[in-house]
């Protein structure tokens, strides 16, 4: 798992921070959360039980807010990357996305 997110991350420096590269990661989350959505709205309007109609619209904000959340999360990110570049032990990332174990760092060592 350390060696799949080490490198992403190398892959991030190199290319510059993608929100797109992000999202194409997650696709199937985000479909998946779309098709929901979608069939939220479906039932909403085929329903004429109001607490039925209240919880549909429940779900909805609360779907919405989740992907809205996502989205500021990830532009949050975009937006420091360069100070998250600059403070990143970039020695010891590319070490893991190796596989090798980084030089001066012991397993279960968090750091002073």
């Amino acid at each position: 798992m350390e060696q799949q997110l080490a490198r992403r991350l190398v892959k991030h420096r190199a290319a510059g921070y993608s929100i797109a590269y992000v999202l194409y990661r997650s696709v199937a989350r985000y479909a998946i959360r779309i098709a929901l959505l979608a069939g939220l709205l479906v039932a909403f309007s085929t329903t004429d039980a109001l607490w039925l109609k209240g919880f549909l619209l429940w779900a909805v904000g609360m779907l919405l807010g989740a992907i809205s959340r996502d989205l500021a999360w990830l532009r949050r990110i975009k937006k420091h990357w360069s100070f998250t570049e600059k403070i990143t032990d970039w020695r010891k990332v590319v070490d893991i996305a190796e596989g090798k174990q980084p030089a001066d760092c012991t397993p279960g060592d968090s750091g002073p």
